[in-house]
């Protein structure tokens, strides 16, 4: 019995090794990486080869989660507009929700030293937040 556990307490740190673990999904888009913006979780996608960007918000409090599906062709800054969409994933597409509520998301450029510029920003139902450094997945 006691090497069992001596053997348990030897092993448990290498389990997650030996088990890779999965990339998170939005969609049918692999998410590459979050962030966080005023307590929000953001898990995003890399933009795809048709310059969509897709986010998976998550609410701090209620847990909730909301998909937002970006056109990246034509803007890169933080003036980006995404909008709220429910996936099929029969069809693996995105529509756009009835309610039509958008937010933007993207780098804010501007003055370096200045704070909030050159990082992402967040700006949802009339509020902007400066978002924490990327976690990339490995």
């Amino acid at each position: 019995m006691k090497k069992t556990l001596l053997a348990l307490f030897v092993l448990a740190p290498f389990a997650s090794i030996a088990a890779p673990t999965s990339q998170p999904m939005i969609g049918n888009y692999h998410a590459v990486g979050y962030t966080t913006c005023g307590g929000y979780k953001v898990l995003s996608s890399a933009i795809s080869n048709e310059n969509v960007m897709v986010l998976q918000i998550t609410d701090p409090i209620t847990k909730a989660s909301q998909i937002f599906y970006g056109d990246r062709s034509s803007d890169e800054t933080e003036k980006v507009p995404y909008v709220l969409s429910n996936y099929d994933a029969s069809t693996q597409k995105f529509t756009p929700d009835p309610s039509n509520t958008t937010i933007q998301f993207g780098i804010k450029m501007g003055n370096p030293g200045k704070p909030g510029n050159d990082l992402y920003n967040l700006t949802m139902g009339g509020q902007t937040y400066v978002c924490k450094q990327f976690t990339i997945f490995s």
